[in-house]
């Protein structure tokens, strides 16, 4: 695909391409087409990037997949009523009857010696000279030579039989063409007036949501006091733990403490029972010398 190319969407509304390159939104390669009819959805932007420029609903940005080429149409028929209508006037005969003219140049029996279609042969009546011959063939396609010595007013009803049925041809397809861009159009319009009902809907369902929407920013404000709440609760709670693990440290170090008076306390109290002891043996052998010397000197009175 290039840049002025025709082109047709699925739907059959042809465009032509206005741009061919790479975009913000997605990979791979995409086309910015002109629709003939409003069958798009943008104008030649789309996320906010402008592409190409054309009518609101006349612009269509997809991959290149999605689009088919037209090719152009040539008409053979045309050409050559075109070509047999500029031929030169008939040349009078000896008779006084205008017969078909005559031509030498070689390359305009080339362009008249044109392709036969199967589908447009038929039998013809020629007047050459006095005889009537059949030939079947079309006479659009005909050698020069075989309008020799035809007949100009025979010539001319052929020519205007011909140019009749082409017309009819082609009134028929603009008849067709007509037809498909009435349904066109009210695909179209069905789809416009969907689009419609959905925007609407959408409005709706917006109205029902803004309520939600506040209880939803309450909530989430109330949220953020909460988290604000607990975040302080967490300090104080940290902060405690800290004053309990130093009331604790101290704990446990007056416990060691008073283990070690205790201690000291019971080696104390065991060297005051040895003292005791010690001095009740004193006492006791002061009291048996003194028994001794109290019988001692009974003995000696």
């Amino acid at each position: 695909f290039k840049v002025g190319d025709r082109v047709k969407i699925p739907t059959g509304v042809e465009g032509t391409v206005k741009y061919v390159g790479n975009v913000s939104f997605a990979k791979g390669t995409h086309l910015g087409v002109e629709l003939d009819s409003a069958a798009g959805d943008n104008d030649g932007t789309k996320k906010k990037k402008k592409y190409f420029k054309c009518k609101k609903k006349h612009g269509k940005i997809e991959k290149a997949s999605y689009f088919t080429k037209v090719k152009a149409s040539k008409s053979k028929k045309r050409s050559s009523i075109a070509s047999i209508k500029n031929k030169k006037k008939p040349r009078a005969s000896k008779g006084g009857k205008n017969l078909a003219p005559i031509t030498d140049d070689p390359e305009d029996s080339k362009e008249e010696e044109a392709p036969k279609k199967k589908s447009n042969k038929k039998t013809h009546s020629i007047a050459v000279g006095t005889e009537t011959k059949s030939c079947q063939t079309d006479l659009r396609y005909a050698p020069t030579e075989m309008f020799q010595y035809v007949d100009s007013e025979y010539f001319c009803k052929i020519i205007t039989r011909l140019y009749t049925e082409e017309n009819d041809k082609l009134r028929k397809e603009r008849d067709e063409y007509k037809s498909q861009i009435s349904t066109l159009n009210q695909r179209t319009e069905t789809a416009e007036s969907a689009l419609q009902q959905a925007e609407y809907k959408i409005k709706q369902q917006d109205v029902e949501l803004d309520p939600l929407k506040e209880k939803l920013e309450m909530i989430e404000v109330e949220n953020e006091e909460l988290t604000v709440k607990l975040e302080i609760a967490n300090i104080e709670i940290e902060e405690l733990n800290e004053k309990l693990e130093e009331q604790l440290d101290q704990y446990v170090e007056h416990i060691a403490t008073d283990q070690k008076e205790h201690a000291e306390i019971v080696a104390m109290n065991q060297q005051l029972q040895q003292q005791l002891s010690e001095l009740v043996r004193i006492g006791q052998d002061l009291i048996d010398s003194k028994d001794k010397h109290i019988n001692s000197l009974a003995t000696e009175s």
